[in-house]
């Protein structure tokens, strides 16, 4: 556990549980973790000290999510389907009878929309879903894209309600698909030629950094604007808005780095690391800083703390 400026404490895991998702709830940290044979819930204090802890079916993808009026919910892929679980009092899960048999591989996002939270989820067989959940109709799959991978979600405005658009990688091409409030598509783009990217929004406009050339789109993704950078990147680590700046965690080549776009479609650099790719752990932004927690074998400059073979640090880059 850690504020903006210092450590709080730490909690230590059996050496074969993996951790998969933590989010903070009402109650207090709730976090995920599975070994070989099932998965474990705990809630933590902000001490490190664990209030409570229950057992949660085996799985192999998962995702806590705080819905509507701050309830929290388990997303998880298991026996192969997708399912729902809604934790209840003493952390217990309580799993909905509901589920969905579409070869989905990978949860990428979960978001809460007017009556029904969206999913949108990789298949095994190379494909995106988007789906509803709702407690009382269950999944519904709103829309499927073939020969696709999830990148990125950003909320927009939408004409009556709120409205996401998804970026999505295609081979050799980017698609931009803009999904009502209902999870269905209301007008899509594909971008040629561009097999990476960073989606930004303002909840109006829509902003694409990518390769060479950033572009702003208006929520019917019509190009507003388009100008070309200096930016170039292998992976896209990060994509956060915080107090209007945008920022972008990218490796390229040998490195790591961290990238301030302006409203020019300019950047600022705020950090560059030549030496070695940290392994990124999460990622926050507040209304002056952004914060990532990492693990790197690095002795030297700011890591000259470092006292392990491999050291966590929380780095705040300040914008």
């Amino acid at each position: 556990m850690f504020t903006s400026e210092q450590l709080l404490s730490v909690k230590r895991l059996s050496a074969d549980e993996t951790v998969t998702d933590a989010k903070l709830t009402t109650e207090g940290v709730t976090v995920l973790s599975r070994t070989a044979t099932g998965g474990k819930l705990r809630l933590l204090g902000t001490d490190g000290s664990e209030k409570a802890v229950s057992d949660f079916p085996l799985y192999s993808d998962a995702e806590i999510h705080v819905g509507a009026n701050n309830s929290t919910h388990v997303y998880y892929i298991g026996d192969g389907n997708l399912r729902h679980a809604k934790i209840g009092a003493g952390l217990q899960p309580v799993v909905s009878s509901f589920v969905c048999s579409a070869n989905v591989s990978e949860i990428g996002h979960v978001v809460t929309s007017v009556q029904s939270d969206l999913i949108v989820a990789n298949t095994s067989t190379g494909g995106v879903l988007v789906l509803s959940f709702s407690q009382e109709s269950g999944f519904t799959i709103t829309e499927s894209i073939e020969k696709a991978s999830f990148l990125q979600l950003a909320a927009v405005a939408g004409e009556t309600a709120p409205a996401f658009c998804i970026l999505l990688s295609l081979a050799d091409k980017l698609m931009l698909s803009v999904l009502d409030e209902r999870g269905v598509e209301t007008v899509s783009r594909v971008v040629e030629n561009r097999s990476r990217g960073a989606l930004f929004s303002d909840g109006v406009s829509l902003t694409l950094v990518c390769n060479g050339i950033t572009e702003i789109y208006c929520r019917h993704l019509d190009v507003i604007a388009s100008s070309s950078t200096s930016v170039r990147f292998d992976e896209v680590l990060f994509a956060k808005t915080s107090a209007g700046r945008k920022l972008l965690g990218y490796v390229s080549g040998e490195t790591f780095g961290i990238l301030s776009v302006q409203s020019d479609n300019s950047t600022d650099s705020l950090f560059r690391c030549d030496t070695e790719i940290p392994a990124l752990i999460c990622s926050a932004a507040d209304s002056e800083n952004l914060h990532i927690a990492f693990s790197c074998s690095l002795t030297q400059g700011l890591f000259y703390q470092n006292f392990g073979k491999k050291d966590v640090f929380l780095f705040s880059v300040a914008f």
